[in-house]
């Protein structure tokens, strides 16, 4: 981890260089990196597990797909995440983290569904998924810790301006490293039995050159009755999140002819790529 946070403070350098940047003077005024960049080892973690349950939110997997669950899970799609899959009837548990923890329960159980029996994987919590049936009907998931992204953070506060490359995948890594940092101190509390190994983080960063092809692309969320600017961000997960909605929900919404309401916002909204007209998708109305 401490090389990783010296990949970091590359990342800084580098903006460093750029005049004004906001995405800088974003990140130097943010309490979590003040506390990074003034200590020699990685910031504590602060728990926010509800001490009631254990857990922020918990289910059995074999319900995944159930719509009390749905309107559960809509609650927590904005935020970041440290997630346990266990068993309780072998005492099994894998731990993992993601910029999009819904997205990727959803992977897991994509996986899950495709794996033979007996297959051999290189991680070994598919192969325990893989050495007996209905091994995801038994797994629960739970959601440990959570954490907000960056990207998200930083285009609230910045709605009209327009993340380059670089700097959207400054924020991106920022916001994996905490949550990353976070699984790791789960992993050790906990010690689950079908981990890997410890967390991989990013050692080397070096900045894209911006002159070879790379153009800007901003995603907006438009009021569908007065065409109103809401929210607007380089980042799909931050505009995900913006919405309350997992990442492939927001890959539907995208571009679509037809407007999508938002209970978080109270309105109807159009979501679109900046520049392009709000009807390159026809369809079904979108569900929600």
């Amino acid at each position: 981890m401490i090389k990783s946070k010296a990949a970091l403070i590359d990342m800084l350098d580098y903006l460093s260089t750029l005049p004004k940047n906001k995405v800088l003077d974003f990140l130097q005024s943010n309490e979590k990196v003040k506390q990074l960049l003034s200590s020699a080892i990685i910031p504590p973690v602060e728990l926010n597990i509800d001490p009631n349950t254990g857990y922020i939110v918990a289910f059995n997997c074999r319900d995944l797909s159930s719509q009390g669950l749905a309107t559960k899970l809509e609650g927590i799609s904005g935020l970041t995440g440290v997630y346990i899959f266990f068993n309780p009837l072998d005492g099994v548990s894998y731990i993992g983290s993601a910029l999009s923890p819904i997205s990727r329960l959803r992977s897991h159980r994509s996986v899950a569904s495709s794996v033979f029996i007996n297959s051999k994987f290189s991680s070994p919590f598919y192969n325990y998924m893989s050495t007996q049936e209905l091994t995801w009907e038994n797994m629960h998931w739970a959601l440990l810790l959570t954490d907000t992204l960056f990207e998200y953070e930083f285009s609230l506060k910045n709605p009209n301006y327009i993340l380059n490359h670089n700097e959207l995948d400054i924020l991106v890594n920022f916001s994996r490293f905490f949550i990353r940092v976070k699984e790791q101190f789960m992993i050790d509390l906990i010690k689950p039995s079908a981990n890997a190994d410890s967390v991989r983080f990013t050692y080397n960063w070096k900045p894209v050159d911006l002159s070879v092809g790379r153009s800007k692309v901003n995603y907006e969320v438009l009021d569908a009755k007065t065409n109103e600017l809401l929210f607007s961000s380089a980042g799909k997960i931050a505009t995900a999140h913006f919405l309350g909605k997992t990442l492939n929900q927001f890959k539907d919404y995208l571009d679509h002819e037809k407007s999508v309401w938002i209970s978080s916002l109270q309105c109807e909204v159009f979501i679109r790529t900046q520049g392009m007209p709000v009807s390159l998708k026809t369809g079904p109305a979108v569900q929600t």
